[in-house]
């Protein structure tokens, strides 16, 4: 890896409620023509993974690019695994502070490590949803469990207030984006990475 002084590694997080965009904005940046690895969300816990998704995220960190764009990434855990009851409160507590400790490790090593929520509310959430719906094409990409889903607002919302307070640090911090428009999301993202970068410079 490189050293603490360099930026030949670098790598975002894109954080979300689905249908927010993240996948669209990670496609806009790959117009930037930087080299991304996308590497999506680790499968849900069984009793044999449970305790492997931190492992496995940064197995897929060791890979021979400059820059990756993670969806998702290792936050699984203190989201939908503590909302959906995947983890014992135990285990999603703990995560915090692990996962702190991960990206600690990460920025020592020489990596940028920059975190994105993307925000939308529940009625633009619901227009894209109907729009998905309303599309042939596309209906494929809307289930029955993400309108479920839909039930557990106030849940993910006091999830991910939890998240940004206690995971927001100085090696990984999070920039939360207004993200109805997705123009005012990329442009958002774009001049953050930009700023955060050049500072590391």
């Amino acid at each position: 890896h490189a050293g603490p002084a360099t930026l030949t590694e670098r790598r975002s997080s894109a954080q979300a409620r689905h249908l927010r965009g993240e996948a669209g904005l990670i496609n806009e940046d790959e117009l930037c023509r930087v080299e991304i690895k996308l590497a999506l969300e680790p499968g849900l816990p069984t009793p044999q993974n449970v305790g492997t998704v931190l492992f496995q995220c940064m197995c897929g960190l060791f890979l021979n690019v400059h820059t990756a764009i993670y969806d998702r990434s290792w936050y699984g855990r203190v989201l939908v695994e503590r909302v959906e009851g995947f983890a014992a409160p135990a285990v999603w507590q703990r995560a915090y502070g692990e996962i702190n400790d991960f990206e600690a490790q990460l920025t020592r090593a020489g990596y940028v490590l920059h975190k994105f929520w993307l925000a939308i509310d529940q009625d633009e959430q619901l227009r894209r949803f109907e729009a998905r719906k309303a599309t042939p094409h596309k209906r494929f990409k809307i289930t029955e469990e993400d309108w479920r889903n839909r039930e557990n607002w106030e849940l993910y919302a006091a999830a991910v207030e939890d998240m940004i307070a206690l995971t927001s640090t100085e090696a990984g911090p999070w920039t939360l984006v207004e993200s109805n428009s997705k123009r005012f999301s990329l442009v958002k993202i774009l001049r953050t990475l930009a700023d955060r970068l050049e500072a590391e410079l």
